[in-house]
């Protein structure tokens, strides 16, 4: 309808008096405006309007914290609950998880004819705490003996029954650190180190040295630090070296 008075005033001056010529130029204005705003707003850098603009009619302006907030990390370290706190009621740092290895040497499994054929070295997950430890995870904070360990730091091992760990040892948390299967006889596999979605290959006779961040809803995580020992064929070693607590504190990163 207005597109129709504003050709009629156009090819018609003189058929509307002053006051609608007037009126239809500022509704035209208007018309326009509105457009380029909602093209502005559609076509916006990202945080571009919260981190320049809209921030001058608030308080106060974002700060460098807030924006380096917004960066996904691989990983990142869940800020600590202090509502949670009283179910970790220790007057010290105390290492909730620990490390396990059950068979040092691995499992192997094997063809129906007895033949070895395949092996994994896992580890378990021991819960120190008097009740059940909800989401867990093992993350593998530094390898040693790897030349590419840069890329892998950050990532996690899988945990089975979504990273719940009991204080019960008829229920274990068991998930595999370094596997190998060589039944196809054409392309058998290398020593794997498996990480959650990913493997990644291993040479044999090499010494590789774990360092594995054992996390919970406790504050400070614990680090375990195991050494593998891959040889020929089917055989390698697991060997538990030490824990530490991180009294950094989940937190604190």
């Amino acid at each position: 309808m207005s597109g129709g008075f504003a050709l009629m005033s156009a090819f018609a001056p003189d058929a509307f008096p002053d006051w609608v010529r007037v009126a239809l130029f500022w509704l035209g204005v208007a018309m326009a405006a509105v457009g380029v705003c909602a093209a502005l707003w559609h076509y916006r850098p990202r945080h571009f309007l919260a981190d320049h603009v809209l921030w001058r009619f608030g308080k106060s302006k974002p700060t460098a914290s807030t924006s380096a907030s917004r960066k996904v990390e691989v990983l990142p370290r869940s800020r600590f609950d202090e509502s949670k706190q009283s179910q970790f009621s220790y007057p010290y740092p105390k290492a909730v998880l620990k490390l396990r290895i059950q068979n040092p040497r691995g499992t192997r499994r094997g063809k129906e004819d007895g033949t070895p054929v395949a092996m994994a070295l896992s580890a378990q997950l021991q819960n120190d705490h008097r009740s059940v430890l909800l989401n867990c995870s093992a993350i593998l904070a530094g390898i040693e003996g790897y030349s590419g360990k840069d890329e892998l730091l950050g990532k996690a091992f899988k945990l089975p029954k979504g990273g719940h760990v009991s204080h019960m040892t008829t229920n274990v948390c068991q998930f595999t650190m370094v596997k190998r299967d060589m039944s196809d006889e054409v392309s058998p596999e290398p020593f794997l180190l498996c990480l959650e979605g990913e493997m990644i290959p291993l040479e044999e006779d090499s010494t590789y040295v774990l360092a594995i961040e054992l996390r919970s809803e406790y504050k400070f995580p614990t680090l375990a630090k195991v050494q593998i020992d891959t040889e020929k064929g089917l055989n390698a070693e697991a060997r538990l070296l030490g824990h530490e607590v991180l009294t950094e504190g989940i937190g604190d990163a």
